[in-house]
């Protein structure tokens, strides 16, 4: 745990020494992208039980501090697993294309034939994910994210899951349905740096 902690937490270090862009309204975090659904697929417990996973994740559009944007998902297994979870992540720019998202979620865990991680809540979640972004503010990425129930409970063996991952921002879907409102630019916002 200590060390899936510790692994998460240099990215975050990294990224927070990224100075904005001066003169220009470019920065390493993005204000202004869509909300958007993750489609999720991989395997969950990599060591040793290395299931089928599958998920769905909503990320909002909301700003809290001006760059922390809420989420929420669900995740399922081929064994009967499924875990609800609701949190928060950061979008860091690395390029015009390149973006990194830690994230920490905590939620509700049912083992069914999988994995038994020692509670039900709660089960706490440190992700991280690469995801390239096109033009049109659609992302496919990979996620790597560690569960585990933080010693909240006398067995914690925790489970590690790694994942596929393709988001499509709402604001084309809405675009899409409804007819792109009067000022908008494509996929609803100034491109990001």
């Amino acid at each position: 745990m200590r060390v899936t902690l510790g692994l998460f937490s240099l990215p975050i270090l990294g990224m927070l020494s990224f100075p904005a862009v001066a003169g220009s309204e470019s920065t390493w975090y993005s204000r202004d992208d869509s909300d958007f659904l993750e489609f999720q697929l991989g395997a969950f417990d990599l060591l040793p039980k290395n299931t089928f996973a599958y998920g769905l994740e909503y990320h909002s559009d909301i700003e809290i501090f001006d760059y922390v944007k809420p989420i929420v998902g669900i995740l399922s297994t081929a064994q009967g697993a499924v875990y609800g979870y609701g949190g928060f992540a950061v979008d860091f720019y690395l390029e015009r294309h390149i973006v990194l998202t830690p994230s920490l979620a905590v939620g509700v865990y049912g083992h069914g034939n999988d994995a038994n991680l020692g509670t039900a809540f709660p089960e706490f979640r440190s992700a991280i994910e690469i995801a390239y972004r096109f033009d049109d503010d659609s992302r496919l990425g990979v996620e790597f994210h560690h569960i585990s129930n933080a010693g909240s409970s006398g067995k914690n063996p925790g489970a590690e899951t790694l994942l596929l991952t393709y988001a499509y921002p709402l604001q084309k879907l809405r675009n899409n349905l409804f007819g792109e409102s009067p000022g908008a630019t494509e996929g609803g916002h100034e491109p990001a740096p």
